[in-house]
């Protein structure tokens, strides 16, 4: 399983996208930094790949999609090549 890190602007773009994605389990740990906008690792078996392209099929969740990265690499910057908004 890897683990990875993202931005997200509010709690229900989280649960959203745990919704479509947690086939077989998986954890998920979130800080609240600014509310409502929270930091959210998550361990799963899913890509980075995966994990981008579920969020850009989830409405209004592009910042998921911009700043996820492998735990590792997360800077919290947005990557915005990454969305299709």
């Amino acid at each position: 399983m890897e683990k990875f890190k993202f931005r997200a602007e509010c709690l229900r773009d989280v649960e959203e996208l745990v919704r479509v994605i947690n086939h077989g389990g998986m954890e998920v740990n979130m800080t609240f930094f600014d509310l409502p906008d929270l930091v959210v690792t998550v361990l799963t078996h899913h890509s980075l790949e995966t994990l981008i392209e579920e969020a850009n099929r989830i409405d209004d969740c592009h910042v998921i999609a911009q700043t996820i990265q492998p735990i590792m690499e997360y800077t919290g910057e947005r990557e915005w090549s990454r969305s299709g908004v």
